[in-house]
C-alpha cells in the first residue's frame, strides 16, 4: 500500500514524502535518516516507519520526546488509512495513498507550474510599474490562495513602502498601511529568503510580533524582490484561516514568481526613468559635445546598460521556467 507522510513545520512549507511500500523508513534529525527533518525536537534517530503485509507500523527508537497519536504516548503503533502524528512535537500526517491519487496530485502539480509560467508572462515592463503592480498582485493571491497579498518596493531613503495592496474579497489595486508581519518582511529582505510558516503563533522569530498576536495571521509568506543580490522590495501574503498551509511547491512558484518580477520592475522602472530624462534632453542632444558633456554622464549614472541585459535575461528566464515545470512537489522522495 503506498503511502505519504506530511510534514507541518511551524516556521518553513509543509512537505510531502512519498514512501514505498516495500521498504522501512528510520525518521530523525541525523543525516543518516531515510527522512531527516529539521526540527531541533526530534532526535537523531526518532522513529522507524516500517511497511509489513498487513500495514504500516511506528515505533519510536528511544526518542527523547516521543510519539504522541490521538494525544496518547505510544511505543509502537499500527498506522490506520489516516492518522495525525507528533514527533516530539512536530505534527505531521499519514495517509493511504492509491497510485491514481498520486497521479492526480502529480498532474495538479505540473498543471500550476504551467499555470505559474503564463502568469509571469502577464508581467511585462511595456505596460508600465501600476499595471505590472496590479498583475502581481493577482498571480500572488491565485499562488498562494492567501486573504491578502502586498507588494512593497524600496523608497529613495531605503526603507519599504506599500505599492499594493489586496485580498480575496478587494477586487480593486489599493495602497494603504502595511498590517501584515513586518519582522517576516525584514527577515526575508535582510536575509534574501523566503519566510514562511504555517503557524505564526508557534514560529520562535515571529509570534511575538504585534502584528501576528493582534491581526491574529496562521500563516505568512514572504519572498524578496532582488536584482544581482540587491533588494528592491518584497511580496508578502497572509491567511488568517485556521489550518491554512503553504507547501513547498507553493513557496517554489512563488520564488519564480519574485526572480521574474523583480526584473520586470527593474525594466519598467528604468522604461519610466528614461522617459523621464528624454524630457529634460535639450533638442538635437550629442553625447559627445563638450556643452551636453554633463547630461551624458547623468545619462551613464542611471542606465549603466541595464536593458539590454535585463531583456535578455527575461528572455532566457521564460525559457528556463518551461523547462523547469514538472510534476514533482519539492519533497526529494517519491
Amino acid at each position: 500500500m503506498p503511502a505519504r507522510l506530511t510534514v507541518f513545520y511551524s516556521d518553513g512549507p509543509a512537505r510531502h514524502f512519498y514512501l514505498d511500500q516495500n521498504r522501512d523508513y528510520v525518521i530523525g534529525r541525523g543525516t543518516d535518516c531515510d527522512l531527516q527533518l529539521d526540527d531541533r525536537r526530534l532526535s537523531r534517530r526518532h522513529a522507524a516507519l516500517r511497511c509489513r503485509p498487513g500495514g504500516y507500523t511506528l515505533e519510536d527508537l528511544g526518542s527523547k520526546n516521543g510519539i504522541r497519536i490521538g494525544g496518547r504516548r505510544v511505543r509502537s503503533f499500527e498506522l490506520g488509512e489516516t492518522e495525525w502524528i507528533s514527533l516530539g512535537g512536530l505534527v505531521t500526517s499519514f495517509d493511504i495513498v492509491s497510485a491514481s491519487l498520486r497521479l492526480a496530485e502529480e498532474r495538479r502539480a505540473a498543471e500550476r507550474w504551467e499555470s505559474s509560467v503564463e502568469l509571469r508572462r502577464r508581467l511585462d515592463p511595456a505596460d508600465g510599474v501600476e499595471r505590472v503592480l496590479e498583475n502581481l498582485l493577482e498571480s500572488v493571491l491565485t499562488l498562494s490562495a492567501a486573504d491578502r497579498g502586498y507588494v512593497l518596493l524600496n523608497r529613495a531613503d531605503g526603507d519599504l513602502q506599500v505599492l499594493g495592496r489586496r485580498g480575496q474579497r478587494e477586487p480593486s489595486l489599493s495602497a494603504r498601511d502595511f498590517d501584515g508581519s513586518s519582522g517576516a518582511v525584514a527577515l526575508a529582505s535582510g536575509e534574501l529568503r523566503p519566510v514562511v510558516t504555517c503557524d505564526a503563533s508557534e514560529d520562535v522569530l515571529l509570534a511575538h510580533r504585534p502584528s501576528v498576536a493582534t491581526g491574529e495571521i496562521r500563516a505568512l509568506v514572504c519572498l524578496p524582490l532582488a536584482v544581482d543580490d540587491k533588494v528592491i522590495g518584497a511580496i508578502y501574503a497572509d491567511s488568517r484561516t485556521p489550518g491554512k498551509v503553504f507547501s513547498q511547491l507553493d513557496i517554489e512558484l512563488l520564488e519564480a514568481l519574485a526572480d521574474h518580477a523583480a526584473l520586470v520592475i527593474g525594466v519598467s522602472s528604468l522604461r519610466k526613468d528614461i522617459t523621464g530624462l528624454a524630457e529634460l534632453l535639450p533638442a538635437g542632444f550629442q553625447p559627445g559635445a563638450p556643452e551636453h558633456a554633463e547630461l551624458a554622464a547623468l545619462l551613464r549614472e542611471r542606465l549603466p546598460g541595464r536593458s539590454r541585459r535585463s531583456a535578455v535575461t527575461l528572455h532566457d528566464a521564460d525559457d528556463d521556467q518551461h523547462a523547469a515545470a514538472r510534476p514533482d512537489d519539492g519533497s526529494g522522495l517519491h
